[in-house]
């Protein structure tokens, strides 16, 4: 059975053969891949592999154990390609559900989890690597029920979760007295909600919009997002912190094309020329066509065009914008890129595209805080705003404490120039929340030329990414600049 949906936006699952990333030893792997450990890191892993592995054994697309006793979904993947260039060798302990993993996990039964997010109690007997997968938090209701924006406002009403998730404790802590309701799989959360024991499911928009497909349950709708993204990460015991230092190394080495090419093979996202849309993962075109039809029920008794019309325009800005920032997500500029791409090919005018970092962000967030942390990305985001204003400037948040600056215009000094500014900018005044302060500086990476014929949207990326990966080489906090496409920049990781 084959187990990789390919969700489009008419809700169609459709099989896709993708291959995976090598799953073999470490004599496979490139040497410009391989995962940089020390003699004594190998010393400690020739001692003690196999790795146990323990894994949610019911949650695509994320990761499931098959019929087979297989580990498969993206968790799996990103695995073998880390395991693979580390070198590290892993058996499956199988469990018969998350929580008997998480039980196994603080009983040391456990060495790895490949896809777990950090909690104060979970903390307590994991460390947790610096994520590498993030994905939106929603709430699925019936298509009878109105637009969600805010979970204060129906927490009083029984709303389902998935039974020791990492948001039980979250939310729990952020809405006090809030009515959860623990299920054991997404698919009896979407059926509580049909039989109307439940308000709405709480979960991530993936899995949500997985088990809507798979139970085929029209009358329920993503009702809108809601805040905390899931952000996945490695998770080790707590008792070998070598085994912390490896898997950290190991998530450093995934390159944006790594997690590009995992994520479209259990998703696929197409851009259709001609028309005023993008086709997202089928979690999302769930939420859209549903959510556009309930607006036009709820409005029916009003002029229908006027109704649409609006309609319309919210949808475009919540599947163009960041939560958290307020600025441009990962799907629009991928758009957005394509388009400026394919325009400065055309007119032979120069592309330049800058990734910024924030600068030791995970030693921010491990001493101050998540919040803290958050106030730093969206204290940034501010300053890109107020520094790139033009029509020719697009700027998004990337993935976590990255984002990205396009600039279409053959004036690249200008341009240059305003980066510096704003980098100075950043490290010139501290981020205070709560009684908290602190510095920040940004690391940038820039290329910028004109593109040629065989040039792609991630080619450009990488090409600034590896422009970054050299800032943050030679000490951070400074802006380095490359043009053209010169050889040798693809394919290296780097730490914030």
């Amino acid at each position: 059975m084959d187990l990789r949906p390919i969700c489009l936006l008419a809700g169609l699952a459709t099989a896709m053969t993708l291959a995976s990333p090598a799953s073999g030893g470490e004599g496979e792997i490139p040497a410009a891949d391989r995962v940089p450990l020390t003699a004594e890191q190998r010393r400690w892993l020739e001692e003690n592999q196999p790795l146990r592995l323990c894994v949610d054994p019911d949650w695509l697309p994320f990761e499931a154990i098959d019929r087979r006793g297989r580990h498969v979904g993206m968790g799996a993947d990103f695995m073998d390609l880390m395991t693979a260039r580390a070198g590290i060798e892993t058996e499956l302990l199988e469990t018969e559900d998350w929580p008997e993993t998480l039980q196994r996990a603080r009983q040391g039964d456990c060495d790895v989890l490949p896809l777990a997010m950090e909690t104060s109690g979970r903390a307590e007997f994991l460390n947790f690597t610096e994520p590498y997968l993030e994905t939106p938090s929603v709430i699925a209701t019936l298509d009878s029920r109105g637009h969600i924006s805010d979970l204060s406002k129906v927490s009083h009403l029984p709303l389902g979760i998935m039974r020791d998730f990492s948001f039980v404790e979250i939310y729990r802590e952020q809405y006090p007295g809030i009515n959860l309701v623990e299920v054991d799989s997404y698919e009896d959360g979407v059926a509580g909600v049909q039989s109307g024991q439940l308000f709405g499911m709480l979960g991530n928009m993936a899995s949500i919009g997985y088990a809507i497909q798979q139970m085929r349950a029209p009358n329920v709708k993503i009702s809108g997002r809601i805040d905390g993204d899931s952000r996945l990460s490695v998770a080790t015991r707590k008792d070998e912190p070598m085994l912390a230092e490896v898997f950290e190394a190991a998530v450093a080495s995934l390159s944006p094309r790594d997690r590009q090419e995992i994520i479209n093979a259990w998703y696929q996202v197409q851009f259709e020329e001609g028309r005023n849309y993008t086709l997202f993962a089928g979690a999302l075109a769930v939420m859209v066509l549903i959510f556009l039809a309930g607006l036009f029920w709820g409005y029916r008794l009003r002029t229908v065009n006027l109704g649409l019309e609006q309609a319309n325009r919210q949808l475009t800005e919540l599947t163009r914008k960041d939560s958290l920032t307020g600025l441009y997500n990962r799907a629009y500029l991928d758009v957005r890129l394509s388009h400026a791409l394919a325009h400065c090919r055309r007119n032979r005018s120069l592309l330049s595209v800058a990734m910024l970092d924030l600068d030791h962000f995970k030693q921010i967030n491990d001493s101050l805080g998540h919040a803290f942390g958050d106030q730093c990305l969206r204290r940034v985001s501010d300053l890109l705003r107020e520094y790139f204003q033009r029509a020719t400037e697009t700027v998004a948040r990337y993935g976590g404490e990255e984002f990205v600056v396009l600039c279409e215009e053959n004036h690249a000094e200008q341009f240059i120039a305003q980066l510096e500014r704003f980098r100075l900018m950043v490290a010139s005044e501290p981020v205070a929340f709560e009684g908290q302060s602190t510095f920040l500086t940004v690391s940038i990476g820039l290329w910028s030329a004109v593109p040629g014929s065989g040039d792609s949207a991630l080619d450009c990326l990488l090409r600034a990414d590896a422009a970054l990966y050299e800032a943050k080489h030679q000490g951070r906090n400074r802006l380095i600049i490359r043009r053209g496409t010169p050889r040798g920049l693809f394919g290296r990781g780097r730490k914030a």
